[in-house]
């Protein structure tokens, strides 16, 4: 049987960013589900294999350091596969949903892996770039609506904190330092197996990596 590693490396989606994209992905953090469990990053998400007729499902979250719009952004992709190995199905986060990229026409696979397309800026995720103009904010987030303060989800409330200051100082720096026009064309981001690491280790590692960034930005020119 394939570590939980090794199924993370073979169904890890292949995520194509839009050329000027400023924000790299820093890490994959993996959850592989071999039977019913609810995922400990997506708010009111069970994961069910024997519901598809799937041999697991593997959660991938997908996290950066900035969405243009605020400081941490996490983003999802779950794939299927049969007892064969095979991909059955893939799903994708896009703005606090969850879709079905396996249903649209042109979902593609490399392989094993999932072919997906990140928002300039915002990361949210579809098969199809030319669907992000079905968001209303897409180009603008990117230009004139950049900037915000510190993203804090729930599970890591007791780990990270913002004040009204903190917020202004970071909007400033998204503002400043990273609004773009997006090229509209993409290209295959590189993604190395040392960035794909469990869920729980990416969890406790979210908050070190958000106030080293803050301290970038202090050292940037904030207050």
């Amino acid at each position: 049987m394939e570590t939980e590693y090794q199924l993370a490396l073979t169904y890890q989606p292949h995520i194509w960013k839009d050329r000027k994209e400023p924000f790299p992905i820093r890490y994959f953090g993996y959850t592989v589900f071999r039977e019913r469990g609810a995922s400990q990053s997506f708010k009111d998400l069970t994961l069910d294999p024997a519901e598809l007729g799937a041999a697991y499902i593997v959660e991938y979250a997908v996290y950066y350091d900035y969405d243009i719009q605020h400081l941490y952004d996490l983003e999802h992709v779950w794939v299927a596969a049969d007892p064969g190995g095979a991909v059955t199905g893939c799903w994708n986060s896009f703005h606090g949903m969850r879709l079905r990229a396996h249903r649209i026409a042109a979902f593609r696979l490399e392989g094993t892996h999932p072919v997906l397309y990140a928002q300039p800026g915002k990361h949210a995720l579809m098969p199809d770039p030319a669907l992000f103009w079905l968001h209303q904010d897409f180009p603008e987030s990117c230009g004139l609506k950049a900037g915000g303060g510190l993203l804090i989800p729930p599970m890591l409330a007791d780990a990270m904190e913002t004040s009204e200051d903190q917020d202004r100082m970071i909007e400033r720096h998204i503002r400043t330092r990273y609004a773009f026009s997006p090229a509209l064309e993409y290209e295959p981001e590189t993604v190395g197996p040392e960035q794909v690491i469990p869920w729980p280790q990416l969890l406790a590692k979210i908050p070190e990596l958000v106030a080293e960034e803050l301290r970038r930005i202090r050292q940037a020119g904030g207050f």
